[in-house]
């Protein structure tokens, strides 16, 4: 039978989901948040930002995100992925049973040493939640605040994913539906989706679990979180149609606030299978596809900021419509108050009402049911998109901490073989990490969402690896610790005033000699070497002064 797309409205019949269907997704989908958070956690402390590269190699960089994929990803994914108690082919309550109890057996950090991503057997000490093992693993920044960046992902209506595909020119989607809605709320959706989209290896077509919100880790942090995991469900069944192959995924994002308070750093592990196409099974077109959402995630920017656009132009027709003329108060630009002339263009703004001139507002294209649109809006509504998080006032859920678990150990263990120095990770600050994903080209941008100005995250750059183990390979580049020896030299009479300065000043010493317990006292600790570099600076050019005028 051969099928048009986009399919009619109704093509899948409405559902409801049992209570403990309900709980189990949720279960899923959580756990897979927690595993993969903690998988980063290790990059960033236990690992040192390292990874095996007898595993891993680089696929992938574009701009400022970078993919590595798995070696050898069609043996293992063929042939270990797809069999077994985890395979794709049994009803969803079998599905969704087999979930929970991989949910319930994998709620606990275990001793790490080694990182070998999600390498989770059936017969190790944690099971892995997700369907499948990555083949791909991601990282990068993007610009921008984690609120906006998972407002660009929320998509909880079919028209929603349609209209947003179509706004950001995305060919690649065929057809979508929203199958059936678990849990929403204004910074979190939970629901089931069904998907056709173009790719490399052909039409594919998946029915997955979405995931995506904001919340808290068990430290405060303020983290963002996206899950795509394939899922079975009987109203949803493979199509007859061989051109159409059903494609299984695992992916889940995690986004938090970056060194600077206008960048996100994003980590992702996810893996395509394309395991019904024997051809192209595991091959270039199913870690291609993975890499793809990683590296669009720029986009959701944009469609973040359309976002916010139409829904204050949405607000503000209402009040135009309902008033016989527009705004009227005045003539003069409310911005930068120019009077009327020959060259001034009086025109209203379309999210606020207000009168502006040419020069204080701005052309965006936002989108709405009839396709793309352009808007005027003033500067000052401008600034109000950008600083304003759309979910401001929500409460966030708050992600409770893994209990410890028995590490038992197995031929594919995660963390390798080496269990004798290993270190748990429950006690450690996530506040405090050794990640960061800047580059040294990035300037420091206005300021961003204040939710987002204190960063969870602070890391060193190093442009080489100095690792002894030839086997790992670094995931970024350091930046140089401040060094004493690149402090200006000092004249002996320099030298004499500032030890006389510093019997005077008994706080004088420099702290950066204990260890910072929390990132604000490592940049307490730089702010106050900084003056002190610059008083020694300039003691030395007075100096110098007074040598070459007693000349």
């Amino acid at each position: 039978m051969h099928l048009r797309f986009p399919l009619p409205a109704g093509y899948f019949a409405k559902f409801d989901l049992l209570s403990n269907e309900v709980q189990n997704y949720r279960t899923l989908a959580s756990e897979i948040v927690r595993e993969t958070k903690g998988d980063l956690d290790h990059y960033i402390k236990e690992a040192r930002n390292l990874i095996d590269a007898q595993t891993w190699k680089l696929a992938k960089s574009k701009e400022r995100l970078h993919c590595y994929r798995k070696r050898n990803t069609q043996a293992s994914l063929g042939n270990a992925e797809v069999s077994g108690d985890d395979s794709i082919n049994f009803s969803s309550r079998s599905r969704l049973s087999a979930s929970y109890t991989r949910a319930q057996s994998c709620a606990g950090y275990e001793s790490m040493d080694r990182l070998s991503v999600s390498n989770r057997s059936s017969n190790d000490g944690e099971r892995s939640c997700k369907s499948m093992k990555p083949i791909v693993i991601g990282y990068g920044i993007v610009d921008g605040n984690v609120d906006d960046l998972v407002y660009g992902l929320y998509q909880s209506s079919t028209d929603e994913m349609k209209m947003l595909a179509a706004f950001l020119d995305d060919d690649s989607l065929i057809d979508c539906a929203v199958l059936n809605t678990i849990r929403q709320t204004r910074s979190s959706y939970l629901g089931l989706k069904w998907k056709l989209s173009r790719t490399v290896g052909g039409n594919r077509d998946c029915c997955y679990m979405d995931y995506i919100g904001v919340s808290k880790d068990a430290n405060g942090q303020r983290f963002g979180y996206h899950v795509l995991e394939s899922v079975v469900i009987c109203n949803c069944p493979q199509f007859d149609d061989n051109s159409i192959v059903r494609t299984n995924v695992s992916l889940c994002f995690i986004f938090r606030p970056g060194r600077l308070s206008d960048q996100v750093e994003v980590f992702m592990e996810g893996a395509f299978d394309s395991s019904a196409d024997v051809l192209t099974a595991g091959g270039v077109g199913d870690y291609r596809s993975t890499m793809d959402m990683l590296f669009n995630l720029p986009s959701a920017m944009v469609g973040a900021e359309a976002k916010k656009i139409s829904a204050m132009v949405a607000i503000q027709s209402g009040a135009l419509r309902g008033s016989s003329s527009k705004n009227q108060s005045g003539n003069h630009c409310s911005i930068c108050r120019a009077k009327p002339s020959l060259l001034f263009s009086r025109t209203n703004c379309q999210t606020c009402g207000a009168v502006v001139c040419s020069k204080c507002r701005v052309r965006k294209v936002t989108f709405s049911h009839r396709g793309k649109i352009k808007v005027s809006c003033c500067k000052m509504c401008m600034v109000m998109v950008k600083d304003k998080s759309p979910f401001a006032g929500e409460q966030l859920e708050e992600q409770p901490a893994k209990p410890k678990k028995v590490f038992c150990e197995d031929s594919y263990s995660r963390y390798g073989s080496n269990s004798s120095n290993n270190i748990r990770l429950d006690g450690v600050n996530a506040s405090v990490t050794t990640m960061s994903l800047t580059d040294s080209e990035f300037s420091l941008s206005s300021q961003s969402w204040q939710s987002s100005s204190l960063s969870s995250l602070h890391s060193d750059y190093d442009d080489s690896s100095n690792d002894p183990s030839a086997a790992m390979v670094p995931l970024d580049r350091k930046m140089p610790a401040l060094m004493e020896s690149e402090m200006p030299p000092r004249t002996p009479m320099a030298y004499q005033t500032e030890q006389q300065r510093m019997k005077q000043d008994a706080n004088w010493s420099i702290p950066s000699r204990q260890q910072p317990g929390t990132r604000d006292d490592l940049y307490n600790q730089m702010l106050e070497l900084q003056m002190q570099a610059e008083r020694a600076y300039k003691m030395t050019n007075q100096n110098a002064s007074m040598m070459k005028s007693g000349r």
